[in-house]
């Protein structure tokens, strides 16, 4: 995650010549490793954050559909770019834009199991 802000950040210490190179490389990047940290144990609270959100059915429910929001707007922007945009800069950059928000799908696939494990613990 930390090389993906490195990418991100890169280009206002650095110059702005290389930024869509280095936004696309920062997305592809955090994408990669938003899917591995999905591997967590979903059966245990991560962090108090963790615990405030899933404890209560309405938060969890505002968290789970607001990941959605941002797979979609993600993974639909990217399409739209890659498929519709005549630059290339923006092709490139779209690509970063799907693998981040592929993903932002797997947080939402593992925000779900931890939302029906609190769900399960609490009701018994």
């Amino acid at each position: 995650m930390l090389l993906g802000l490195f990418f991100i950040y890169k280009p206002l210490f650095l110059g702005f010549e290389n930024l869509i190179d280095n936004y696309n490389n920062g997305l592809i990047i955090m994408g990669v490793a938003i899917s591995f940290s999905t591997l967590q144990d979903t059966t245990k609270t991560q962090n108090k954050l963790s615990l405030w959100v899933f404890q209560s059915e309405k938060r969890a429910r505002f968290f789970l559909i607001w990941i959605a929001i941002l797979v979609l707007f993600f993974i639909i922007s990217g399409a739209v770019g890659y498929f519709l945009s005549p630059f290339k800069e923006w092709n490139e950059l779209s690509i970063g834009l799907m693998v981040f928000g592929i993903g932002v799908m797997g947080l939402l696939k593992a925000a779900n199991e931890m939302s029906e494990n609190h769900r399960i613990a609490k009701s018994n």
